[in-house]
């Protein structure tokens, strides 16, 4: 599952597995998510400062990340500055916000 939250700050993005805690299943979670972030984002009309909480993979994993989450983001009609890696393990982007907000989600 995926969670998005706008803050006054920044959207943060919570990324999880569920009941399967296994290294596969949140690598996989975890890059389910990348795909459909630049998608769900837009349709909200969310941009600024994005931190995602990505759901438990290896760190060895982290370079399959970045790479899905590069190409949805450039195969998106926004434009986005990919951060990387924070020293918490969460990774940083920003979006430019291309439309207003809808209603109830933080301008």
């Amino acid at each position: 599952s995926m969670w998005i939250e706008a803050t006054r700050a920044f959207v943060a993005v919570d990324v999880n597995t569920g009941a399967d805690t296994s290294p596969a299943a949140g690598l996989k979670a975890s890059i389910a998510a990348a795909r459909d972030l630049p998608r769900q984002l837009r349709l909200r009309g969310l941009g600024g400062m994005v931190i995602v909480d990505f759901a438990p993979c290896p760190k060895r994993d982290r370079h399959v990340l970045e790479q899905v989450i590069g190409k949805a983001f450039r195969a998106d009609a926004g434009e986005a500055n990919m951060a990387g890696w924070t020293p918490l393990g969460n990774y940083e982007l920003a979006r430019k916000r291309d439309r207003a907000a809808l209603p109830g989600w933080v301008a």
